[in-house]
């Protein structure tokens, strides 16, 4: 059972990173390195769980206003939060990096960010959020509504709620690295404004709209995913290694050689890093487990 549930979590934002992955024409990214990047995703609830304990009172924070409240809980607790520590995932880790080297990359660094984290939130969702389900299906024998449940949360928060909102900021990312240079705060801050933007107008969603919830959440991805499209074709033809290979300086043919070299071993690379984010994300969530257990 329990596999069968991080399956759930795991299958769908693994789909959208491949995806993203085999949209890179030009020169593909080491997998190490989006495996690095999906594990650091991943290991933010670490320090999310840990402000949660440490700080309760600001969590549970009760308003007046019932709007202000959702306002709170949606931009603040959870878009701002979350956002934020994947921002500076991104910042300390990728654009250091030697790999980061064309715009698209903007946007597959931050993807595989965003799915780690993705990927260990659903994992708890669903846990949590179907066992109600669990209990009576355990009780009847009938496991259909857990099912049910179960598919519904991953597929709702796994591939539109963090990955989504991963690639557009990771759109302003590559626009501040490699197109905006003298710009480059001003596109940094554009990435986290509209990460957190896009989060909290999700979050919106979910709390105020009582009826039809799902239809308009089909419309807002939709519609996302309309501006992906033009900002990834944007980033790839922005591209260095789009030019011919005559007209490539040394560090791009050397860079775009180690990138053929990688390919030819992805598929090879790509099974045992699975299993290795398996077993990694299963250890993350028994370690928070037991911070939580810890700090209450």
């Amino acid at each position: 059972m329990y596999f069968q549930l991080f399956f759930l979590a795991f299958f769908p934002s693994i789909v959208v990173l491949i995806l993203f992955f085999f949209s890179d024409r030009y020169e593909k990214e080491p997998l190490h390195m989006i495996f690095f990047c999906f594990l650091c995703g991943a290991a933010l609830s670490v320090p999310i769980t840990f402000l949660q304990s440490c700080f309760p009172g600001f969590f549970s924070i009760r308003f007046p206003s019932d709007l202000i409240q959702v306002l709170f809980r949606c931009f603040v607790i959870a878009a701002f939060i979350e956002e934020g520590l994947k921002y500076w995932v991104v910042r300390r880790v990728v654009t250091r990096s030697e790999f980061f080297n064309e715009p698209f990359d903007g946007m597959i660094y931050y993807v595989a960010v965003a799915a780690g984290f993705a990927v260990y939130e659903d994992f708890v969702y669903i846990l949590s959020g179907s066992i109600e389900s669990l209990m009576e299906g355990q009780r009847t024998g009938d496991l259909s509504d857990f099912h049910r449940a179960s598919l519904s949360v991953a597929a709702i928060r796994s591939l539109p709620g963090h990955v989504l909102f991963g690639a557009i900021s990771g759109y302003f990312i590559a626009m501040g690295e490699f197109i905006h240079k003298n710009n480059r705060r001003i596109f940094h801050f554009l990435a986290l404004f509209f990460g957190i933007l896009c989060h909290g107008i999700f979050n919106m969603i979910v709390f105020i709209s009582q009826k039809h919830t799902l239809a308009l959440l089909i419309l807002y991805l939709f519609f996302l995913i309309i501006i992906i499209i033009v900002m990834a074709k944007r980033l790839l033809d922005d591209s260095p290694f789009k030019k011919p290979r005559f007209k490539l300086t040394l560090q791009e043919l050397r860079a775009l050689r180690e990138s053929e070299q990688y390919s030819a071993h992805n598929l090879g690379m790509f099974l045992v890093l699975s299993v290795l984010v398996i077993v990694g994300i299963i250890i993350l969530y028994y370690v928070n487990g037991v911070i939580y257990a810890i700090f209450h």
